[in-house]
């Protein structure tokens, strides 16, 4: 991987890899900096933190356009709804929490002088 193979994020600053078409870190699908002083700057960063820099530190697989056999799709957005209920229902059953309203508790709360 080399410099010239990267952009940076306007958004959120991350590099990523040049044929992505959002940014993998945050999702920004709008302009993205080419600035070759500005993409070193984050390449030493990158390569100062991780001691190297491949191309699973700027990408997601399905993140890039598809090259060869590569098949990317992409889940319906009501599929996407259904899946975040279905974890949010078993988190609710899982945990023994009660769905109805909320337990009496001004019984223990004892007044003060005020008569709140």
């Amino acid at each position: 991987m080399s410099e010239g193979e990267l952009k940076l994020c306007a958004l959120c600053g991350a590099l990523n890899y040049n044929r992505n078409r959002e940014c993998f870190t945050c999702g920004w699908a709008g302009e993205f900096s080419t600035d070759a002083p500005t993409i070193r700057i984050a390449w030493l960063r990158l390569l100062d933190e991780l001691e190297a820099v491949e191309m699973r530190h700027v990408t997601r697989k399905a993140s890039f356009l598809p090259t060869g056999y590569e098949v990317v799709t992409q889940e319906p957005p009501l599929r996407q709804a259904l899946r975040r209920l279905r974890v949010w229902w078993r988190g609710v059953v899982g945990t023994g929490r009660r769905l109805g309203p909320p337990p009496d508790r001004t019984l223990a709360n004892p007044g003060n002088e005020l008569g709140v």
